[in-house]
């Protein structure tokens, strides 16, 4: 996604790491949030919250970036 003013690219990736499935949001090198999940459903619970953080960041004006 693009930030609306400087239209700075934000990318959210999910990473498998030693303590589980860790969901990140970075600008370029700069992590600016991450939630760790573990369990069987961990899966589906990442899913649900990077569609509320992508549906936030929507709201406050960040676009879809079309590569």
């Amino acid at each position: 996604m693009a930030a609306p003013s400087s239209h700075r690219v934000l990318t959210c990736a999910a990473y498998e790491v030693e303590t589980g499935l860790e969901l990140r949001v970075s600008f370029g090198d700069d992590v600016m949030r991450t939630e760790l999940f573990r369990g069987v459903d961990r899966d589906e619970r990442l899913a649900e919250v990077a569609d509320a953080w992508h549906l936030a960041l929507r709201e406050k004006g960040f676009t879809e970036q079309v590569s």
